[in-house]
């Protein structure tokens, strides 16, 4: 009985079974709503972007200077500021050459000023004598003359001797005499006087000269500054032409980049006019310092070899804080950044995006359509377009092998919106 049950309760599974198998519905294919490659898309805005410039260089002082010896002697001071390195003020004493016999020597020139001061005196003072002498000379040969013209008459009527005639006309003859040697003294005084005042210039010349070696004897700072070098010790004797060491300028600084030709467009002749603005960068992985600085000119040649013209960018780190003027020192490698010629109307785009024959990929209608693009520069790795897109394409950002012209793509809806709310 029990066996007749299990076997009816199978029969009645299996038929079930078989029935709901002979009348399940048919499982209806879910269609595909959307076809094509799915990708993501952006829309690109005209900008006005400056045209940056990019080189490098090495920071250099823009004003610096070598001390020479003008002077021979021993060294007999150094200061304590005169060491590589050391921050000196303008007006600094630096270091002092022997000055014992240029002092002596400044002391003979003033004795010999004031032995042609003297010499001038004295004749100044004989001139006036002369001119006195000359006036009663003078007066002498008068009185003498009319005597003589006096006896010259009595004798015509021969009232007095011949003797006395003659007498007379020998006094007459030598107050004339008298005179004229007086005035030929007074002429030749003019020369005396020219002589007498060129010795006392050449008098003043030697005592100038005198206190210019004297002065040549202290080296002293020109202007606020640090020592790049210095060659010379306490002691050690120095002649006329040896370097002693040298200064460069506190926050004044200069670097020299070379810009190649292709660049040249966006700084020239725009550099002529005025300073561009730019950024002088240190960046050794473990400190990146940034000084703005200012492109003023270019140099007058371009470099034969490298066939790149030389610009000059000035630092002036006047205002910057202690840390940037800290780091801003000659040799240094830097890189720079100068801000050129600004364009107008400018798409820029992500390099990679850029096909054959200077296309884009944009998604119009679900459809893949490649447009040309005009590029006016690459830098970097982004292309600077003026042509062939506007701002209401969107370009296509994912990386399609194989892209071909009308190919069917499709963008998320989420995106699409995203992109039309920007418009």
């Amino acid at each position: 009985m029990n066996k007749f049950k299990i076997v009816l309760v199978i029969a009645f599974s299996c038929l079930v079974a078989f029935l709901l198998t002979l009348f399940k519905p048919e499982v209806e294919k879910a269609r595909s709503l959307q076809k094509g490659m799915l990708v993501e898309v952006f829309s690109a805005k005209p900008e006005s972007p400056n045209m940056i410039v990019e080189t490098y260089g090495t920071v250099e002082p823009k004003e610096s200077l070598k001390f020479i010896a003008e002077v021979s002697g021993k060294i007999t001071q150094v200061s304590a500021f005169f060491v590589e390195g050391g921050y000196v003020a303008k007006g600094t004493k630096l270091l002092t050459i022997d000055r014992r016999s240029f002092e002596l020597g400044l002391k003979s020139a003033a004795a010999g000023r004031i032995q042609t001061e003297a010499a001038l005196a004295i004749f100044k003072q004989n001139v006036i004598n002369l001119q006195s002498s000359i006036k009663i000379a003078q007066a002498d040969f008068r009185l003498a003359k009319a005597e003589f013209m006096r006896i010259n008459t009595l004798f015509g009527k021969k009232v007095i001797a011949k003797t006395a005639l003659d007498k007379a006309k020998q006094v007459y003859i030598r107050s004339l005499n008298n005179l004229d040697n007086l005035n030929n003294q007074l002429k030749l005084s003019d020369s005396q006087h020219k002589e007498l005042l060129s010795r006392k210039s050449m008098a003043d010349v030697a005592q100038e000269q005198a206190k210019l070696q004297l002065q040549k004897t202290v080296i002293t700072a020109p202007f606020n500054g640090y020592i790049l070098e210095k060659i010379v010790k306490n002691g050690e004797y120095v002649n006329p032409g040896a370097y002693l060491g040298s200064l460069y300028k506190e926050n004044s600084f200069e670097v020299t980049g070379n810009i190649a030709q292709k660049d040249l467009e966006w700084i020239v002749p725009g550099i002529n006019i005025k300073p561009l603005d730019a950024e002088v960068i240190f960046d050794n992985l473990q400190n990146k310092i940034t000084w703005q600085a200012k492109a003023v000119r270019t140099k007058s040649a371009v470099d034969i070899h490298t066939r790149t013209l030389p610009v000059v960018i000035q630092i002036d780190a006047e205002g910057f804080d202690n840390k940037k003027k800290a780091m801003l020192r000659p040799g240094i490698f830097v890189k720079i950044l100068i801000k050129g010629k600004k364009e107008n109307g400018i798409y820029i785009l992500p390099v990679n995006l850029i096909g054959e024959n200077n296309t884009v990929n944009i998604a119009e209608k679900n459809r893949l359509v490649k447009k040309q693009v005009e590029i006016i520069r690459i830098f970097k790795d982004k292309a600077y377009i003026t042509k062939g897109i506007d701002a209401q394409d969107f370009i296509i950002k994912t990386d399609i092998a194989g892209a071909s012209e009308g190919m069917q793509v499709r963008t998320s809806y989420f995106q699409r919106l995203r992109l039309k709310e920007r418009f």
